[in-house]
């Protein structure tokens, strides 16, 4: 499953292919034009963008498949307590991932809420593939933080004789 979407700029692509795959890249002659702030603000954008787009397609997906929508993602709409319990502190769910330089900064709070934060100078040091690189790293490092801390939420609320 593909989604691919642009960050609200128009000037970055971002791609998610398959289950942990993806792409970024900006339009030709854009990266120059950015500052740290500016960028920062167009990629937690377009990480929110292609989280939400994915759960879309997976919905879409899973409805075209079987008729049925799919699992609710809010709380409130779950009759199951233990599922209730689980979303909602999912939401809550806080991750963060550096690159490998220590460049960029990106976090992240249930998927949705995103930030970034890019060191001042990096941009002046760093060409646009050197940055989509370290961009990835961070993408890398949280996401693997995400999976290990929905591992120890399942375990938590499903299986609590377990810990």
């Amino acid at each position: 499953m593909n989604v691919r979407v642009t960050s609200p700029d128009g000037n970055i692509t971002g791609t998610m292919i398959g289950p942990s795959g993806g792409t970024l890249a900006f339009r030709e002659g854009s990266y120059p034009r950015y500052s740290e702030r500016s960028l920062e603000k167009q990629l937690a954008a377009l990480a929110k963008l292609l989280v939400v787009g994915r759960r879309r397609a997976q919905r879409e997906a899973i409805q075209a498949a079987t008729g049925f929508a799919g699992k609710a993602e809010n709380p409130s709409d779950v009759d199951n307590p233990q599922r209730r319990k689980y979303l909602e502190k999912w939401h809550r769910l806080k991750v963060e991932g550096m690159s490998p330089s220590e460049s960029v900064y990106m976090s992240a709070t249930g998927m949705l809420d995103w930030s970034v934060v890019i060191k001042d100078g990096t941009l002046r040091k760093l060409d646009e593939n050197s940055l989509l690189h370290q961009v990835r790293g961070a993408v890398i490092q949280l996401l693997e933080a995400q999976r290990d801390k929905e591992d120890e939420l399942f375990q938590q609320i499903y299986e609590p004789d377990k810990n």
